[in-house]
């Protein structure tokens, strides 16, 4: 078993480098961090993407923008950046997880870097572009392991084994128990009713071609 240990969570920035709206919680994470946090580890939660006040737009017009992300997302001095830096020194953790999804990889390996040369020995991605392809993830130096599935019964033994962990279906989601919303950092400046939302299920028995939940979660509905 592994040694308890200071363990933080990441939602990497997208939305955020543009001033878009970004709502809601991390579920998955907080999830995972319930889990973690029953298992004896001491566990926070950064979603640095938060932004309920920042600018809504149409889809297609948020492209005109995009080179906001990528400054922003090369600019070591940038505040976002600098908020990772202030976060990682309060808590000093031992191993870092970050969820990545496919529009926010670039910013997830960025992050992955910079924890890497500031110190951090561990770092675990995982995530739906993480389970579609965790080999192209596991290439990139900053990367220890990946999860590929769902972590919350294999996140220790990705940070033991290193390599690529592919988690079995959680069959019974109420082994699970309820979320962290505790273990979000800045708990206090979320919206009420971006914190009210649940999961109450996991699968889909459909497969729309814009959607990859079938790949992520089998067609079963649990």
């Amino acid at each position: 078993m592994l040694k308890k240990s200071r363990i933080l969570l990441i939602e990497p920035p997208f939305q955020k480098f543009m001033d878009f709206s970004k709502a809601y919680i991390p579920l998955g994470l907080l999830s995972l961090a319930s889990s973690l946090q029953r298992q004896g580890h001491m566990v926070q939660v950064y979603d640095m993407d938060y932004n309920p006040q920042g600018k809504s737009l149409p889809f297609i017009e948020k492209i005109d923008h995009y080179h906001d992300y990528l400054d922003g997302l090369n600019n070591c001095h940038h505040p976002i950046w600098k908020s990772l830096n202030d976060i990682v020194n309060g808590f000093q953790p031992d191993i870092v997880g970050i969820s990545m999804i496919s529009t926010k990889l670039l910013s997830g390996l960025k992050a992955a870097e910079r924890l890497k040369r500031g110190g951090i020995e561990t770092v675990i991605a995982g995530g739906v572009h993480a389970t579609i392809d965790p080999e192209e993830i596991l290439e990139n130096q900053y990367i220890d392991s990946v999860v590929s599935g769902e972590g919350e019964e294999v996140f220790e033994e990705a940070v033991e084994k290193r390599g690529i962990v592919r988690a079995p279906v959680i069959l019974d989601l109420n082994k699970l128990g309820w979320i962290a919303r505790d273990s979000l950092v800045n708990l206090s400046q979320y919206d009420p009713k971006d914190l009210g939302i649940v999961m109450s299920s996991r699968g889909c028995p459909y497969s729309c071609n814009f959607c990859c939940s079938n790949r992520l979660w089998g067609k079963t509905v649990r």
